[in-house]
């Protein structure tokens, strides 16, 4: 009975725990309305980080904004992704240790989906309304309105309404795309 009673409190100090670490990352970042950060999220340099209106933040994620991180309005972040804005200069001949960091800034569109485990690496641009599948790498730009999967990550097909005329899809909008707006 004290097991579930101490179980309990160190539950509910964990949750306040991570409310109060995500209230607190929130405040150094350039936030936008009605962001959700979930628990164990972990960001190095919020202050290069910009979350617009409506972004989700998963459970688990890991930003590494040293070069800069921009995330569009409506874009959720599944648990388990990683977005790297930094990495090493394996051109030198060094120890990786002792290696200049290479940052580069990723850019991450409107009403993007970004499914768990996917990896995003530094210089990335990923278009509007596109999606990420579970567990991709993604190494190189992805067009708006796409789908991508896999390591590396590829172009399985493009993503819009069927009833959205092939002369229309380049000029999408989160409307067309059945995310409301407020007005």
């Amino acid at each position: 009975m004290l097991n579930r009673i101490l179980y309990r409190i160190l539950e509910g100090v964990n949750r306040l725990l991570d409310k109060g670490h995500s209230e607190y990352m929130k405040a150094r970042m350039n936030c936008g309305k009605d962001v959700v950060i979930k628990e164990n999220v972990l960001i190095y340099c919020p202050e290069r980080v910009t979350l617009a209106d409506g972004v989700a933040v998963g459970g688990g994620v890991t930003i590494m904004a040293q070069g800069g991180v921009d995330i569009g309005e409506h874009t959720m972040i599944a648990p388990g992704v990683t977005i790297m804005s930094v990495n090493h200069d394996f051109a030198e001949m060094k120890p990786p240790s002792r290696s200049t960091q290479r940052k580069r800034p990723v850019k991450i569109g409107k009403g993007v989906f970004i499914a768990g485990g996917a990896i995003i690496l530094p210089g990335v641009k990923v278009g509007d309304s596109s999606v990420i599948a579970a567990g991709a790498v993604v190494n190189r730009d992805v067009p708006p309105n796409s789908i991508v999967a896999g390591v590396p990550a590829k172009l399985i097909r493009e993503r819009y309404r069927p009833n959205v005329r092939a002369r229309d899809k380049d000029n999408l909008t989160l409307f067309d795309l059945g995310v409301e707006e407020e007005v």
